[in-house]
């Protein structure tokens, strides 16, 4: 919990004299515990299409809005107190700090330390209730509303903190490839360059294209004074290690984080360090829509304006189309000396008995077509609150999250118990609502056993088969089957992947996927299985 150090408020003689000198500065004074808000509401819409918080100088108020709510819970969990919730911003300004999170939830998520570090900066600058200890309006201009929007703003805090918060995602990796930091893109220069000050000042600057208003960053462990406006206290919340659990979330993974130990190297046989099989079998399909620029517009839920575009990917009926296929697949049976084999025999079932380990964008659904169609409405049936899509973009930010808090209130974990990473499911676009591909992964065993390796062949021979001679006009499908690098026997050149491709209109293509993309699915699988 945040600390609020004590000090005296201006007297209301001194604010009057200082907001007519300094042309209507706001004075609002940082006071301890006692500290109340400088913004509340929007006022103003800037010429990037981005929000202006409206100017105030008051108590926090209830926050009471259902959806703004479960938005508060899932980004700013320590602000969130049920129905005794009280914030320094409003359900719209919620919205906009969720649609601002997009692209640095996508980078972070994958440590959830260092993605609550970061959503901590933005969540007691929009919403603490004590809102002006730490910070305050350094300027403001008129709007429409009748009220001043922010131009720019002070913002103090502890040297712990931001180092702290730094220090925890420094060594966060970009998905693909897991050389990068997410640093570079976050901070406007390579992560040789970046520090903890100069990446506060590059997402405070709104020369980065997504900050609406200037934020002065004032990283220090004393006091902060604007002379003659006020005196902040640095905010202090706590920062998370990088090898801290977070909630009910695991620490980073030994990728993210240098203070983990590495379990395994990152090739494929180690596997065999965690799990009795020298090796996995990848089957993979790869789905996309190539002749359809569809837009599935997703519309915000009321009181809250706009909407999220996604791909032609994320209609619902295609996703049932995929559903369908994948069941087809689950449903593929073989013989093998005399016997059925199915899917089930040969897969790994992870932490579960009775269900495949199966990567794919449907076990957010769990590959339940009910639940695909599931949707949340407000008490009077006017508006819808929440449904697929709404869980999905929950999903992407807490893969392992079992409430999903949007209203649906359903997990988000796959029928395996395993964690689905959406860089492993959605593929292409800045973000995974512009994602051009869907990836479907089936992780089967690798035994020694003569026949468990002849039962998942036989299996593979008739997937195989079904997939060269799947014709769909509304996808494209690629499909895989990974052998081990070293079944020289199978393969007697160094390839590991034999692909088909199906295309719209029936004419069947080559393709090929690279070795390095397969190798690092497996490679991220097996974070996730860590992680887990």
């Amino acid at each position: 919990m945040q600390t609020y150090k004590g000090t005296q408020f201006l007297n209301s003689m001194t604010i009057l004299l200082f907001a007519v000198t300094l042309f209507f500065v706001p004075t609002a004074h940082a006071g301890g515990e006692s500290g109340q808000c400088i913004w509340y509401g929007e006022c103003k819409d800037t010429a990037a299409g981005k929000k202006q918080n409206c100017v105030y100088n008051g108590p926090a108020k209830p926050l009471t809005n259902s959806s703004a709510l479960q938005i508060l819970q899932q980004y700013c969990p320590q602000l969130y107190k049920g129905n005794s919730t009280r914030t320094c911003c409003d359900a719209n300004q919620l919205v906009s700090m969720e649609k601002m999170m997009t692209l640095p939830t996508q980078l972070l998520i994958r440590c959830p330390s260092c993605y609550q570090n970061f959503l901590n900066i933005y969540c007691f600058l929009t919403c603490d209730p004590h809102q002006s200890t730490s910070v305050g309006v350094k300027s403001q201009a008129p709007s429409n509303m009748g009220t001043p929007s922010v131009l720019s703003v002070d913002y103090a805090m502890t040297t712990d903190f931001a180092d702290g918060m730094y220090n925890s995602c420094v060594n966060v990796k970009t998905p693909a490839p897991l050389t990068d930091s997410v640093i570079t893109l976050l901070c406007g220069r390579s992560s040789a360059k970046c520090t903890a000050k100069s990446f506060l000042d590059y997402i405070g600057s709104t020369s980065n294209g997504n900050t609406p208003f200037e934020i002065d960053f004032h990283v220090q462990n004393t006091a902060y004074t604007r002379p003659g406006m006020y005196t902040l206290e640095p905010m202090n919340t706590p920062a998370f290690s990088c090898d801290q659990k977070v909630d009910y979330h695991e620490a980073c993974t030994y990728v993210d984080c240098p203070a983990i130990p590495a379990p395994l190297t990152p090739s494929l046989p180690n596997i065999s360090v965690l799990y009795p099989w020298p090796d996995y079998r990848i089957e993979q399909v790869v789905i996309t829509r190539p002749d359809n620029n569809t837009i599935v517009r997703h519309l915000f839920p009321p009181p809250a304006i706009g909407s999220i575009k996604f791909t032609s990917l994320f209609d619902n009926a295609f996703l049932h189309l995929m559903l369908d296929l994948q069941t087809m697949i689950q449903n593929i049976t073989a013989m093998y000396k005399g016997k059925e084999v199915t899917l089930n025999d040969i897969c790994y079932h992870g932490n579960s008995s009775d269900n495949c380990v199966i990567i794919s964008i449907l076990e957010y659904w769990q590959n339940n077509a009910t639940r695909l169609d599931e949707s949340h409405w407000d008490e009077y049936h006017f508006y819808k609150i929440a449904d697929y899509l709404d869980h999905l973009q929950a999903c992407t930010r807490r893969p392992n999250a079992t409430n999903d808090l949007t209203g649906l209130n359903t997990t988000c974990l796959s029928t395996s118990g395993v964690p689905i990473d959406p860089w492993l499911v959605m593929k292409g676009g800045m973000g995974y609502p512009e994602a051009d591909t869907l990836v479907t992964s089936f992780i089967v065993r690798n035994s020694a056993n003569a026949d468990e390796k002849g039962a998942a062949e036989a299996w593979e021979k008739e997937y195989t088969n079904f997939l060269t001679n799947v014709s769909s006009p509304n996808m494209t499908v690629k499909f895989s089957t990974k052998r081990p690098a070293d079944d020289v026997s199978t393969f007697p050149k160094p390839v590991v992947t034999i692909e088909s491709e199906r295309m719209v209109g029936g004419n069947t293509a080559a393709a090929t996927l690279p070795f390095s993309f397969i190798t690092l699915l497996t490679f991220a699988l097996c974070a996730i299985i860590i992680r887990k």
